[in-house]
């Protein structure tokens, strides 16, 4: 399985986080179905986009409906480079088809551009990616399956779960048989917190009539999961694997995430030594289980899972950050910084390596070089937890007080845990060293006017 498809959720995200936020946290689905991240600095990424399962386990196929040889090369070739992960190629291949067709509007060109919408979404070029699925359903505004994947596309890589709401209703609508519609929508609708989210499994559960419901339980686990039952999330994946589900390394990194939240890294770690027996060249279930045994405390394990997987992935910068983490930890600025400059060599913007090399020039004292890492991570993604907070404590050092109050406050604003002293020392693991920095930030200007 090549390391850069998995990527998204389950997305999630996920969803989050050690020297808290520098490991990729759960929502990295395995980095070729990319889905939510977790916000770390001084962070290891858990799960290269690889891991993590994304909030849908679902993804368009690039089975095309019509006879290839009756549509065109271009579009034989754009489905033949996408299924080999070309996304590049393959929205080339299908932008030449379009142009070609343009003038003639007919149920190929709206697949056209559902196909290059999706090369799209897999490129992370959404804006691109929603233009693609506009003009798929305003060529086709009847096609029930262009509602589903615009749906699906807006709740996994915009989070904008209640514009997917409009969109799905609106292919349930059209057909109000069609299983995938009902699960899609009871994923979303859990994420909203809505409560009749689990209706929709239980139609979707009648809908399936003779077929296996293995699928039906994958997504409802899901969905207890966004709602943090997991004691129902766990009881639902293990009777998708029970019934045979091809998504049974799916269902066990989930189970394994929720017992990482849980806490209970002995449960954790066993699932990952269980799939690492199936898949002992899988890069992903290292880092994740390095993750795991980071914060389990096994150091020494820890770095053997992210030495592994810059064996069996060197090319990948996430090791190198995860392993630089686990320098910071221990004290050894420098190998950290070495670690870091591996990982823009593989990747100039790789962020959580700017938000871990930050770190390390904090815990040096070179608040200005720390700084520059910070905002650049900030440029990168303006909602990096992390990295708003490595932004505050270093204005605060620099004696910068109102423009560090301004960055607490956003970094409240976001999410709370991580002006919480102890809510952080979970979230992201840090060193005493930025822990007391908090704890002084925290009394003198955090609290300031509350």
């Amino acid at each position: 399985m090549q390391l850069d498809r998995i990527v998204t959720l389950l997305v999630i995200s996920i969803t989050l986080l050690v020297i808290g936020g520098w490991v990729l946290a759960p929502y990295w689905t395995e980095k070729r179905k990319q889905s939510r991240t977790p916000n770390a600095a001084i962070q290891p990424t858990e799960q290269p986009q690889s891991e993590v399962p994304n909030s849908f386990s679902s993804s368009l196929p690039f089975v095309s409906p019509f006879p290839l040889k009756a549509i065109g090369t271009e579009f034989q070739k754009g489905v033949y480079y996408a299924n080999h992960h070309d996304y590049g190629s393959a929205i080339a291949e299908f932008t030449h088809f379009i142009d070609a067709n343009q003038d003639h509007p007919n149920p190929s060109l709206e697949m056209a551009y559902v196909y290059r919408a999706f090369a799209f979404q897999k490129n992370k070029q959404f804006e691109k990616a929603l233009s693609d699925y506009d003009m798929a359903i305003s060529i086709s505004p009847n096609s029930v399956q262009s509602y589903i994947h615009r749906a699906e596309f807006k709740s996994r890589c915009l989070d904008d779960n209640q514009s997917a709401l409009v969109d799905i209703n609106a292919a349930i609508q059209l057909d109000g048989d069609l299983l995938n519609a009902y699960l899609i929508r009871g994923l979303v609708r859990a994420k909203l917190k809505h409560e009749d989210a689990f209706e929709d499994f239980e139609q979707a559960l009648r809908l399936a009539k003779h077929r296996s419901p293995a699928k039906i339980y994958v997504q409802r686990g899901q969905a207890y999961y966004a709602v943090n039952n997991y004691s129902a999330a766990l009881k639902d994946f293990r009777e998708a694997i029970r019934l045979g589900t091809d998504q049974a390394d799916y269902c066990l990194c989930m189970m394994a995430q929720i017992f990482r939240e849980k806490r209970d890294y002995k449960q954790a770690i066993a699932i990952h030594n269980e799939r690492l027996k199936h898949r002992p060249n899988e890069p992903a279930i290292y880092l994740t289980r390095g993750y795991v045994r980071q914060r389990a405390g096994d150091i020494e394990g820890a770095v053997a899972d992210y030495e592994k997987m810059m064996e069996l992935s060197p090319k990948l910068p996430v090791s190198f950050n995860n392993r630089a983490c686990v320098y910071i930890l221990q004290g050894r600025y420098d190998q950290a910084l070495e670690d870091c400059e591996r990982a823009f060599n593989r990747d100039a913007k790789f962020i959580y390596a700017f938000a871990t090399r930050g770190t390390v020039y904090f815990l040096q004292a070179k608040y200005i070089e720390a700084l520059n890492d910070f905002d650049q991570a900030i440029t990168i993604d303006a909602k990096h937890k992390f990295a708003i907070l490595g932004q505050a404590i270093t204005l605060y050092q620099l004696g910068k007080r109102e423009e560090a109050k301004a960055r607490w406050d956003a970094l409240k604003a976001l999410d709370a845990k991580y002006t919480s002293k102890e809510n952080l020392q979970y979230e992201v693991m840090l060193p005493d060293t930025i822990m007391t920095v908090v704890a002084q930030f925290e009394s003198e200007i955090g609290t300031s006017d509350e």
